[in-house]
């Protein structure tokens, strides 16, 4: 059990600081979506990736796990949201794996908060 939560902080980790960085450096693909579908501008998608960036750090260190979790839970959230409205229900539902992981990491984090007590 410990080697699948420890794999899934990990991949969290990932998929929040590949998010975060691609939002940052301005991919095209990033940019096409948020800006030309949605209308967001690229400051509002920079500073997005900045929390998802941040988030996915967060989730790597033990101390920050929970909060981590809990931040990039809400920015997967809200990009699942984003992707709904563009319309792409499939993706959107796929989407939404990211926010189960950190929502399973969160949980898990509290539990052994809850168990040290």
């Amino acid at each position: 059990m410990e080697k699948l939560k420890t794999f899934n902080w990990i991949l969290l980790a990932l998929l929040g600081v590949a998010a975060g960085v691609a939002k940052i450096l301005q991919m095209p693909q990033e940019m096409a979506f948020f800006q030309g579908e949605l209308g967001y501008s690229s400051r509002v998608i920079v500073v997005f990736g900045i929390f998802q960036l941040v988030g996915g750090l967060m989730v790597v260190i033990k101390k920050t796990r929970l909060p981590g979790s809990i931040l990039l839970g809400l920015t997967m959230f809200l990009s699942a949201i984003v992707i709904f409205m563009s319309g792409s229900i499939l993706l959107g539902l796929v989407s939404l794996l990211p926010v189960l992981m950190a929502d399973v990491v969160a949980w898990l984090e509290i539990k052994e908060i809850r168990a040290g007590e």
